[in-house]
């Protein structure tokens, strides 16, 4: 019995096929590491793959029944290892514990509730700390039978060269625009226009164009995010001083949530300036926020290039000082009075 989506086989068809062969040889490894950025699908490829791991050899009926529960999380041997919420601090602690690995390792001990395989997601594995990573290291030194694990990364550099060298090794790579826009057309049925805004928006990254799809309400917010962006423009200095207040100070009441807001403001900006930067280079087709592509080509024409790039300089320049922890108006003030 085999289970893959569109998604997969439209994307990462070359990973399919690898775990088609492996689990055709009965010859898999026991772990393998998946890297890239999260809204590449790199999760929702290793839920695949062990999907398939788990339902190897298993007739339809069964495989189904076992399928379902697997799908609805309800699955016995299905393990995630993650960062653990702090209820004190209220926050997701830095990093993943040497405690959380080794009760792990107890619940690998016990046998199998469905007698069938097991398996190990490991989210964020660049943040296992140097005791928990070498706890690991010898679960997979020796790993139980039947038992696979799913380390998922951003870059191979920051996994711990040990746990590379017991791991089996797959980079997720930005999609070609095309392909994204031809997969919410065919697979979602979208309209030419609004596959191809999702699309760029997507910047590549599948999983990102998918929730712009499937949650339309997200893809609305952050247009709407952007829109108020490009307001900015439209004003005088106390315009968007006063817009600015409504975005960042007014919306949060502590440093840090205003400072959150900060940062994704300066994200907008940066990809405002960069997509400008694109159009008056004549690379259209390579911005990012192609649905308000009209406005930013009305508003690339009173810049020239020079001033272009030193507003990037300034946004780069601007984070730093948040990330020195400089007062946070007067950052954004400086910012504002050079448009």
């Amino acid at each position: 019995m085999k289970v893959w989506s569109a998604f997969s086989k439209y994307f990462y068809q070359e990973i399919v096929d690898y775990f088609e062969r492996v689990l055709a040889s009965e010859k898999w490894h026991h772990a393998y590491l998946f890297t890239g950025k999260g809204e590449s699908g790199l999760a929702r490829v290793a839920h695949e793959a062990a999907l398939n791991f788990v339902l190897h050899g298993l007739d339809d009926d069964y495989g189904s029944k076992v399928q379902w529960q697997f799908e609805k999380g309800s699955y016995s041997d299905f393990y995630v290892l993650e960062r653990e919420y702090d209820q004190k601090n209220k926050k997701l602690n830095q990093n993943i514990s040497i405690e959380q690995v080794r009760d792990l390792r107890e619940k690998l001990s016990q046998k199998s509730f469905l007698n069938l395989p097991k398996v190990v997601l490991i989210k964020d594995a660049e943040l296992l700390n140097t005791d928990s990573a070498n706890a690991l290291l010898k679960i997979l030194e020796e790993p139980p039978a039947r038992t696979m694990f799913f380390m998922l990364a951003n870059t191979r550099e920051q996994v711990l060269p040990t746990l590379l060298s017991r791991s089996q090794s797959f980079a997720f790579k930005s999609q070609p625009l095309a392909l994204i826009k031809k997969y919410l057309i065919e697979v979602y049925q979208l309209n030419n226009e609004l596959a191809e805004n999702i699309a760029h928006l997507s910047a590549g990254l599948p999983e990102r164009a998918v929730l712009y799809c499937e949650q339309r309400d997200i893809y609305e917010n952050y247009l709407e995010k952007v829109d108020q962006v490009l307001h900015l423009f439209d004003g005088v200095y106390a315009d968007r001083f006063t817009s600015m207040q409504s975005m960042i100070m007014e919306k949060a009441k502590d440093y840090n949530s205003q400072k959150a807001l900060a940062l994704l403001f300066l994200d907008l900006l940066e990809i405002v300036f960069r997509d400008m930067l694109l159009i008056k280079n004549d690379l259209k087709h390579l911005i990012y926020l192609m649905p308000r592509s009209a406005r930013l080509r009305d508003l690339a024409q009173k810049y020239e290039l020079v001033a272009l790039h030193q507003f990037l300089k300034k946004i780069q320049d601007a984070r730093l000082s948040l990330a020195k922890n400089v007062n946070l108006s007067l950052t954004l003030e400086n910012l504002l009075i050079n448009f």
